[in-house]
């Protein structure tokens, strides 16, 4: 059986981000508000982090049944302050964030190959995953940017490095770009095209 990865488009063009405000530590979670999803760690993780004296905020983009589960956790661990509860975002919208955030989080228990993962990526952003689906192997120039499941500490330590170091963040994000452009980019998906037509016609 052959398998043809989506092409994005967005990962053949580049982008410029614009230089980083100063502020707190900027971390975006795109996924509908569900367990699944894990929500849960990136709270956690945040509440970690300031607690290391680590200024940060989260947005979620995002909506679903188990909002008040999350909102109930931020709650307890005094993060509304901290938290943006954003509800559905236009497309254009998180990009725009995506552009200016320092970090993507998706430390879902369950993936497929995650749009919202390869669209931050081709915008140079740093995104740290669980590894599940395909997101280990979309990530694999980036080791230790992968997480085990339900994992608050190996979610904690890639913030913190982030945040104590982002040029060598940035530059890694650009090298997974890279790496991921030339297998997932509009051209891959053509030449996987391609390929197959050519041994079912036999030329």
């Amino acid at each position: 059986t052959d398998v043809v990865q989506n092409g994005i488009l967005k990962l053949d063009l580049d982008f410029v981000r614009p230089a980083r405000r100063p502020g707190p530590l900027r971390i975006l979670h795109v996924a509908r508000l569900d367990s699944v999803k894990r929500q849960d760690v990136t709270l956690r993780a945040l509440r970690r982090l300031l607690d290391a004296g680590i200024d940060a905020r989260v947005e979620f983009c995002g909506k679903g049944g188990d909002k008040p589960m999350f909102t109930a956790i931020a709650d307890e661990l005094g993060l509304q302050p901290h938290v943006d509860w954003l509800g559905v975002v236009p497309e254009a919208d998180v990009h725009e964030r995506m552009l200016t955030a320092d970090a993507l989080i998706l430390p879902s228990d369950s993936e497929g190959t995650s749009i919202a993962l390869l669209e931050a990526i081709a915008l140079g952003l740093p995104c740290i995953v669980s590894d599940v689906g395909d997101s280990g192997r979309v990530m694999r120039a980036a080791p230790r940017w992968i997480i085990g499941r339900s994992d608050v500490d190996g979610a904690t330590r890639a913030l913190t490095d982030l945040a104590r170091d982002p040029g060598t963040a940035f530059a890694t994000a650009e090298r997974v770009k890279m790496d991921v452009r030339a297998r997932y980019g509009r051209q891959a998906m053509i030449e996987a095209y391609r390929a197959i037509y050519e041994r079912a016609t036999g030329r």
